[in-house]
C-alpha cells in the first residue's frame, strides 16, 4: 500500500493530515492526529485491518476521529482557534510536538507548560529553552511539584526560556 497527496490539514478546530492510498485498498483519509508522520501510522492501521473486512467507510470515519490520550489530543473551544494537550515532558518531545504544529502556520503558538518537581534540573531548563525558541508566547505553570517549591521549578524553567527571545508570562497556580 502507498500514500500520496499528503497535506495537511486545519479547519475548524480540525487538524490533521490528509492523504490517499493505493495498493491494497483505494482509499481517501484525513487523520484527526497532526503531522505527516502519522500517515505511516494510518497505513500500518488499514493494512492491520484489512484481515478483517472491516469497510473502507468505517476505516476512514475511524482514523478521522482517531485520538490518543494526551497526545497532541484536541479539546472542543469556543472561538476560532485550537487547544490541544500533550504530554511532552522534556525538550526533545516538546521541540517535536511544537516543530510539526508550526508546519501548520499558526497565527500564534501558546504553550502552556510546566515541570516535574525531582526530577533532572536540567530538563526545565531545557524545555523552557525549547519553549522559548518555538512558541510566540510560554505560560509557565505548575506540574507536579512533588516535594520541590513551585516557584523555584518555574525560576529554572524562566533561566531557560531567558536564554533566548522568547515571551512569557508566570501562571504558577492555574
Amino acid at each position: 500500500m502507498k500514500a500520496y497527496n499528503e497535506h495537511l490539514l486545519s479547519e475548524g478546530g480540525f487538524i490533521g493530515v490528509h492523504f490517499e492510498t493505493t495498493g491494497l485498498k483505494t482509499l481517501s483519509i484525513d487523520v484527526g492526529i497532526p503531522g505527516k508522520f502519522n500517515v505511516y501510522n494510518a497505513l500500518a492501521a488499514i493494512c492491520a485491518v484489512s484481515f478483517f473486512d472491516i469497510p473502507d467507510e468505517a476505516i476512514i470515519k475511524g482514523l478521522k476521529a482517531a485520538k490518543v490520550k494526551g497526545r497532541v489530543e484536541p479539546v472542543k473551544v469556543n472561538g476560532n482557534y485550537t487547544l490541544l494537550i500533550d504530554y511532552a515532558h522534556n525538550a526533545l518531545s516538546m521541540e517535536n510536538v511544537l516543530t510539526t504544529l508550526r508546519k501548520y502556520n499558526p497565527h500564534r503558538l501558546i504553550t502552556m507548560f510546566g515541570a516535574g518537581g525531582n526530577r533532572p534540573k536540567v530538563r526545565r531548563y531545557e524545555m523552557g529553552e525549547t519553549s522559548g525558541r518555538l512558541s510566540d508566547l510560554s505560560v509557565i505553570t505548575e506540574d507536579n511539584s512533588r516535594y520541590e517549591d513551585v516557584m523555584d521549578i518555574i525560576e529554572d524553567i524562566k533561566t531557560g526560556i531567558n536564554k533566548t527571545d522568547g515571551k512569557y508570562v508566570v501562571v504558577p497556580n492555574r
